[in-house]
């Protein structure tokens, strides 16, 4: 388990600055009717709040054009975190696409659950075990 108590420090970011959009438009050149189908889903109130944040792109054919727009909107429409967690007491266990349970008070989150572990390096000293964690899980991106 990671809290306070066995990490030595954490680095965590938060930012809807890359990979978030409350806007998704989708395009279909339809040649049977001639027409360019549209295809949008948006997020009125994180609009309010973020301004208009939109990812632009083209279907192919036989994709049903506006299940695509609510599901990548429901993928894309939240804000993108980053945990990396240095110094965690090692255990020889924990490698990369191992289960972590986290219990952490980041500020704008706090996290109760298990994360995924992207990168883990171990670092041996004497008689001492370290580990530096990259996590993901939920809204978490390493």
């Amino acid at each position: 388990m990671v809290d306070e108590e066995t990490g030595q420090n954490f680095d965590y970011t938060s930012s809807i600055d890359d990979g978030t959009y409350n806007k998704v438009k989708l395009t279909y050149d339809n040649e049977d009717t001639g027409c360019r189908d549209v295809y949008i889903a948006q997020d009125s109130a994180n609009m309010n709040r973020w301004g208009i944040l939109q990812h632009f792109d083209t279907l192919s054919k036989g994709e049903n054009g506006q299940a695509k727009a609510d599901a990548l909107l429901s993928l894309y429409n939240k804000k993108t975190r980053n945990l990396k967690i240095t110094g965690a007491i090692g255990d020889n266990r924990v490698r990369a696409g191992s289960m972590v349970i986290v219990n952490l008070a980041l500020g704008d989150v706090n996290i109760k659950n298990f994360m995924l572990v992207e990168n883990a390096k171990h670092t041996y000293r004497e008689n001492e075990h370290w580990m530096d964690l990259t996590l993901r899980g939920g809204e978490f991106i390493a």
